[in-house]
């Protein structure tokens, strides 16, 4: 696939990253949920006292889940500065989570974390962009 097209499509790729966890979370409720004794279940909620614990995880998980794989996508699908690509991804994505998440403060800190882990991880793999070292070479004296 042509450069220029790949550029084009750092942003759709972070979308759809994005609706996979959501629908990955979706799925993940409704399979838990499905877990919840007839007893338990009142109003098409689930009474019981493990659901509570799973319900209040789960958006974190979520959130950190969609940070993971947006600056994944985006890094994978850029055709070259992928480590430049990456450190945006991570900041606009710091930015839609704050947006996103406003008033949430567990979601958002862990899409901040989650997206600052896969960052190090990403950044660690991607070869440094360094200048030559010229240590060794001779200098001039006096």
């Amino acid at each position: 696939m042509s450069p220029p097209i790949r550029w084009l499509l750092i942003l759709p790729a972070a979308i759809v990253a994005w609706f996979v966890a959501l629908f990955t979370c979706i799925a993940l409720h409704q399979g838990i949920e499905a877990l919840c004794s007839l007893g338990q279940k009142e109003r098409g909620g689930c009474y019981e006292p493990w659901f509570w614990v799973f319900s209040r995880v789960l958006p974190e998980f979520g959130a950190a889940l969609a940070a993971a794989l947006v600056l994944i996508a985006c890094t994978l699908v850029a055709p070259a500065r992928k480590r430049q690509v990456a450190i945006a991804a991570f900041a606009i994505g710091a930015v839609v989570a704050i947006i996103m998440g406003w008033g949430h403060v567990a979601p958002i800190a862990a899409a901040i974390i989650s997206g600052s882990i896969v960052l190090a991880f990403v950044l660690r793999r991607l070869a440094s962009i360094s200048l030559p070292n010229k240590s060794l070479e001779r200098t001039r004296e006096g």
